[in-house]
C-alpha cells in the first residue's frame, strides 16, 4: 500500500496516487497527507486521483476517505479527475465515498488524459 502525493503550485493542483490495500492505518496516513498537500494550493485547485491500482478499502479506511473527501470539497476543489484504468471496484467505492459528501469527479482512462482534460476548460 502507497499513497504517493504531489502538488503543482503554478498549476494550482494535487495529485494522489493508491496503490494496494489500503487498513485504517494507511488510509488515515494517506488521508492526512492529502489535506497537509491541499494547504498549499489556493481555493479553485484541480485534483487528479489515480487509482488504477488501488484495492477497495476496509470501512474504517473509508471513512478516511470520506474524510478528505470533504477537506477537497470545504476547502474548494474546482475540478477532481480520477484516473480509474479498468479497476471498476475502486472506482466503485470512490463514487460512493463521493456521493456522501456531495463531490463530483469526472474520469479518465490515464493521467495524461486526465491532464487534458483539466488543462482544457469545462
Amino acid at each position: 500500500m502507497a499513497a504517493v502525493i504531489q502538488i503543482s503550485v503554478p498549476k494550482n493542483r494535487i495529485y494522489l496516487g493508491l496503490e494496494g490495500y489500503f487498513d485504517d492505518e494507511a488510509a488515515r496516513a494517506a488521508a492526512d497527507q492529502t489535506i497537509a498537500g491541499l494547504r498549499k494550493l489556493k481555493p479553485g485547485f484541480d485534483m487528479v486521483s489515480d487509482i488504477t491500482q488501488f484495492k477497495p478499502a476496509t470501512q474504517q479506511a473509508a471513512e478516511h476517505i470520506v474524510r478528505a473527501q470533504k477537506a477537497l470539497k470545504e476547502m474548494g476543489v474546482h475540478r477532481l479527475v480520477r484516473v480509474v484504468g479498468g479497476n471498476a471496484l475502486a472506482k466503485m467505492q470512490m463514487q460512493r465515498t463521493a456521493t456522501q459528501v456531495g463531490l463530483d469527479a469526472e474520469y479518465a482512462a490515464t493521467r495524461e488524459e486526465a491532464e487534458r482534460m483539466l488543462d482544457r476548460p469545462r
